[in-house]
C-alpha cells in the first residue's frame, strides 16, 4: 500500500574523532506535520502488526513533478497516463527557438522553475 505524507525531515548526522571513527551518529528522521514543508512518498505493509513507513522519497513541497513522478513510479500503472511528456515537448519546442519564458506570467520563482530546469539539461 502506497503513502503520501507532510512532514518534516530532519537530516542525520555523524560525528567522527581525529582517527576517523565514529563517536556520535545520528539517523535522518521524518516526522508528519501539517506544516511542515516536504512531502514523503512510500509504502507499508497493512498486514503487518507494526506499522512500518518504507519510505523511498523525499521532496520539497513545492517539488510537484518530484512526488508525483514518484507516485506514478511506484504506482507502475498498466496503462499510459493521460499526461503528455511535458519536458519532451519542451525541449522540442526550444530546440526549435521558442521560449516558454516569454509567456510565464512570473507565478514561480525562475530558481524553482521546472522549465529552467529542464531548458538546462
Amino acid at each position: 500500500m502506497l503513502f503520501i505524507a507532510k512532514g518534516t525531515v530532519t537530516l542525520g548526522q555523524t560525528q567522527t574523532n581525529e582517527a576517523g571513527e565514529i563517536t556520535k551518529q545520528t539517523p535522518a528522521t521524518f516526522s508528519t506535520d501539517d506544516n511542515g514543508c516536504c512531502v514523503a512518498v512510500g509504502e507499508f505493509d497493512e498486514d503487518a502488526a507494526e506499522l512500518n513507513l518504507n519510505i523511498h522519497s523525499i521532496h520539497g513541497d513545492w517539488d510537484a513533478s518530484g512526488y508525483l513522478g514518484a507516485i506514478l513510479e511506484a504506482l507502475k500503472p498498466q496503462r499510459q497516463v493521460n499526461l503528455p511528456d511535458f519536458k519532451g515537448i519542451f525541449k522540442a519546442a526550444l530546440d526549435s527557438g521558442s521560449d516558454f519564458c516569454d509567456y510565464c506570467q512570473k507565478g514561480i520563482d525562475c530558481r524553482d522553475c521546472i522549465v529552467k530546469q529542464w531548458e538546462e539539461e
